[in-house]
């Protein structure tokens, strides 16, 4: 249990750990998006409003030049109204109408020139409104995402703990359920095995013990007789080494080490002979099976079996098998 809690909690801890830095990434995204657009939204506002200087002071630069136009005409006109009234009256009287109409028309002209700059600086601060407007909802909705982070993260973090509440209420529930059916079956057992008197399982142990002994003991029956039959069908004590008599001389203690010596040698045969007859693979079975095309005889039935399910090649020469042919010695 306290295993399962420490997965859970890993799991948990690189699940919040994984979220802080996605969190993170999400939350420094959107600071350079603010930023490049704060950086952006100033850009455009210091230009704007380098624009509106330099067209400003060109506005006021052609305004001084156009009050000096005026008195330059001004003076103009007054030269006039002085060769005027030098010349005559009808010249006079002609040359005023003609002053009265340019008069007139410069101050049309000058009365469209001021509506013309009216509407530019109504133009502009009306883009500059709406850059205003434009930066408020910016900065807004970037407040917005966030202060939207924080609230998803706790929503998230809100869910993960109570799915992990419920799933913990849920096993302890069915773990106690589990507990009280093993408890309620212990006890049932109980009940029934507590009538059995001592001697009765003593007699059970005894006859386990039995049976075990004898197990052992027709194993190895059968073991010393697969070993007899061996050497009997291979005919392997015609193949024992002659002694010669040993001499009167000779010690008793060389006479034992060399009949010791003949019985270690006899069986490294056997063993040699009965490792020959065994599955190259398991080591456990008789070797019964040749392999084609390659006609090697070094498999049992079950690894020929496993090796066509797998490898389907020859263990010795690694050729591709083709069809197996059971051999019976």
């Amino acid at each position: 249990m306290s295993n399962f809690l420490t997965s859970i909690t890993h799991e948990i801890t690189s699940y919040i750990e994984c979220t802080g830095t996605v969190t993170r990434n999400i939350f420094q995204f959107i600071a350079w998006i603010g930023k490049l657009l704060l950086q952006s939204i100033t850009f455009i506002i210091d230009n704007l409003l380098y624009c509106m200087l330099n067209f400003a002071d060109g506005l006021t630069a052609a305004k001084n030049d156009f009050v000096l136009f005026l008195w330059d005409v001004n003076d103009v006109y007054e030269a006039l109204l002085k060769f005027v009234s030098d010349t005559g009256d009808f010249v006079i009287h002609v040359f005023l109408s003609c002053l009265n109409s340019f008069q007139r028309c410069m101050t049309q002209i000058h009365l469209l020139i001021y509506a013309v700059f009216d509407s530019v600086f109504n133009f502009l601060i009306n883009a500059l409104l709406n850059a205003k407007a434009l930066l408020i909802l910016i900065g807004d909705g970037t407040l917005f995402l966030v202060q939207l982070g924080p609230v998803l993260l706790f929503s998230v973090f809100c869910g993960i703990s109570s799915v992990i509440t419920w799933t913990f209420q849920l096993v302890w529930h069915y773990t106690c359920q589990i507990a009280n059916g093993i408890l309620t079956c212990f006890k049932s057992v109980h009940y029934e095995l507590i009538d059995i008197p001592p001697s009765s399982m003593f007699g059970v142990l005894l006859a386990l013990l039995i049976s075990l002994v004898f197990f052992y003991f027709l194993k190895s029956i059968v073991f010393y007789w697969r070993k007899m039959t061996t050497l009997i069908s291979e005919k392997s004590w015609l193949h024992m080494p002659k002694f010669r008599r040993p001499n009167m001389l000779q010690r008793s203690g060389k006479v034992e080490q060399d009949d010791n010596s003949s019985n270690i040698h006899l069986l490294r045969q056997l063993e040699q002979e009965r490792e020959d007859k065994l599955c190259i693979v398991c080591h456990d079975h008789l070797k019964c099976v040749i392999l084609l095309p390659c006609r090697h005889f070094c498999l049992c039935q079950t690894c020929v079996s496993i090796i066509r399910e797998t490898d389907s090649s020859c263990p010795l020469c690694r050729r591709y098998v083709v069809d197996s042919m059971k051999v019976y010695t």
